[in-house]
């Protein structure tokens, strides 16, 4: 039995994190019994419990069976135990992964989607939970399904943050608003030079200037954020619990 970590060991206490397990079947018969996932989690009295879920499972000769859960994590320790029994509850196999659940409270987890396809995006708030912020910037959200989009607002209306990029990459983005989407508009694009600040100057004051392709978000009530030379290249709005985010640039033209 192994265990995977769809979006690495980081995470924040009390989350979900979501594993893979694979489950290889080593035995002329067919297999079938039972694995269970645990955690240390804080009790009343300040010591700790142990929580289980368990999980019945079956596999064939040879075979290698792969699941995926959402395994909420203590407060105390960012450990799972994973261990695999048969049907006479004889110990097959067990392997733990330990995450990183710092309490330090300048820590900020980002999830970051671009360019390239998510193999493995949610379509369970949970899946989002070990997040302070997702900034979804160049990727095509018109890929992504319903059930995936309303995941994503479900976590930010739970007080997640979401960060969109859009000028040049507008019509990719801004889809992933899915049933918020008319709380939000854009202008026409336009191409203006934004100044990125004294510190990236190297000869003259022109040095720090970037071209990029603006297009200015509209959203009722927003607060303007990052404005230069009067313009402002992120807008924000509330969403439940959280916050929405909806620059008016791709962030990659900002990146150089």
């Amino acid at each position: 039995v192994d265990i995977t970590a769809v979006y690495g060991r980081n995470a924040k206490p009390g989350s979900f994190v979501p594993i893979k397990v694979s489950i290889y079947g080593q035995t002329e018969a067919p297999f079938s019994g039972t694995l269970t996932v645990s955690t240390l989690e804080s009790d009343n009295d300040e010591g700790t419990e142990e929580y289980e879920y368990s999980y019945q499972v079956e596999v064939g000769p040879a075979e290698t069976k792969t699941m995926e859960f959402y395994v909420p994590l203590g407060q105390k320790s960012g450990t799972i135990h994973l261990t695999l029994k048969d049907g006479k509850k004889k110990t097959m196999g067990e392997t733990s992964m330990d995450f990183d659940v710092s309490k330090d409270e300048n820590r900020l987890l980002a999830g970051v989607l671009e360019n390239k396809p998510g193999e493995d995006f949610p379509e369970d708030s949970r899946g989002f939970s070990m997040f302070d912020v997702l900034l979804i910037n160049g990727y095509d959200c018109r890929t992504l399904n319903d059930v995936q989009k309303e995941a994503v607002l479900t976590w930010v209306e739970n007080g997640g943050t979401l960060l969109i990029g859009t000028g040049r990459d507008r019509d990719k983005t801004l889809d992933i608003l899915g049933e918020a989407e008319p709380k939000v508009s854009l202008r026409d694009p336009e191409v203006l030079w934004v100044g990125m600040g004294t510190e990236y100057t190297k000869n003259s004051p022109g040095d720090s200037e970037i071209r990029v392709t603006y297009t200015e978000p509209v959203i009722s009530g927003a607060e303007e954020r990052m404005v230069t030379d009067g313009t402002p290249l992120l807008k924000t709005m509330k969403y439940g619990k959280g916050t929405i985010g909806v620059y008016g640039v791709s962030l990659s033209d900002l990146s150089g």
